[in-house]
């Protein structure tokens, strides 16, 4: 009996443990009620920060800029392309 209890447990936590790493991996499938519970995917956006710089320069951080320099939120998600696309410079 002791035997079929511990395959029971053990088959209930390998779910759970399937469960919580798919929507960890995931985040867009995961219930409402589940997302404050588990820890934060490396799947999701990422907030960052975009502002000239003193030479006019494009500057993008994880961090602010300093105080007083105007700058733009900007949401990056690891699905998609933050590559512009390549344009044809062969003339044709």
């Amino acid at each position: 009996m002791a035997s079929a209890t511990k395959t029971i447990t053990l088959l209930a936590l390998a779910g759970s443990v399937a469960v919580a790493g798919y929507w960890y991996f995931n985040p867009q499938q995961r219930p409402a009620w589940v997302s404050d519970r588990l820890p934060v995917s490396p799947s999701a956006s990422v907030q960052l920060y975009r502002w000239k710089n003193e030479q006019g320069e494009w500057t993008v951080s994880d961090a602010p800029p300093p105080d007083g320099t105007p700058y733009e939120v900007v949401e990056y998600r690891h699905d998609e392309n933050v590559l512009p696309a390549v344009q044809d410079q062969s003339g044709d």
